[in-house]
């Protein structure tokens, strides 16, 4: 049985003839790892080499297991969009509906991309399905202070209509509302005191809201129905 052809839309940029692994393998092989809390390349070969047979119906390996180099050459070369957009297109074909589900937006670190503490790491702003527990869509982020600018492009890509979407106080802004609503999305934003003037607004909507009670009784008689309130 051939394995699922998930990467077939990645562009190999190796030489043709020149290579002795699959790169659907060396992927693969990748998002397990990613999956097994893998941090490194190293990571990578040592799943392959020590457990690669059994994720047999997933892999080809006719070469056997590819070396840790190879591993860091292939990964280094290939266009992280790409692949990306295959991850999106697989769970896309799990989850086909959104109506009804929670849809978390945060922004992580990355594992392992900085994993000696020097210069910058990197960060995913991920849509996160609860009800799943599935990301559904990734956008990268150079670092956590320009999240706010990419939340609007990972919206782009999901059909919100009747998801529920939840942000912290980051994507509290104007202009991610109004894209939730164009998408025809709910939305709830935190808000923090930094926020000062909209912060006061919502608190004087809240404290100034009357509740209002009523009771509705319906009593049948006299060949007739009467509804009290």
């Amino acid at each position: 049985m051939a394995p699922p052809p998930y990467f077939s839309s990645v562009h190999d940029t190796r030489v043709v003839g020149r290579c002795k692994h699959k790169l659907s393998d060396i992927l693969m092989v990748a998002l397990i790892a990613y999956l097994f809390i893998g941090e490194d390349y190293s990571d990578i070969y040592q799943l392959c080499r020590h457990r690669g047979e059994e994720f047999k119906p997933l892999l080809e390996l006719p070469n056997g297991c590819p070396s840790e180099d190879t591993f860091e050459r292939v990964m280094q070369a290939v266009h992280s969009d790409e692949i990306s957009a295959c991850l999106e297109v697989y769970t896309s074909q799990i989850i086909k509906d959104l109506s009804g589900l929670h849809i978390a937006i945060d922004g992580k670190k990355m594992r392992g991309t900085n994993p000696r503490g020097h210069g910058e790491s990197s960060y995913i702003l991920s849509a996160w399905v609860n009800e799943h527990s599935l990301s559904i869509a990734q956008e990268a982020v150079g670092e956590k202070s320009n999240e706010i600018t990419c939340v609007p492009k990972l919206l782009d890509k999901l059909a919100l209509e009747g998801a529920v979407v939840t942000m912290d106080a980051m994507g509290t802004q104007v202009e991610i509302a109004e894209q939730n609503v164009k998408k025809k999305g709910d939305f709830v934003l935190a808000l923090k005191g930094n926020q000062r003037h909209l912060f006061e607004d919502a608190t004087d909507a809240f404290s100034t809201r009357q509740l209002h009670k009523r009771h509705l009784e319906q009593v049948k008689g006299h060949r007739r129905i009467d509804k009290r309130s």
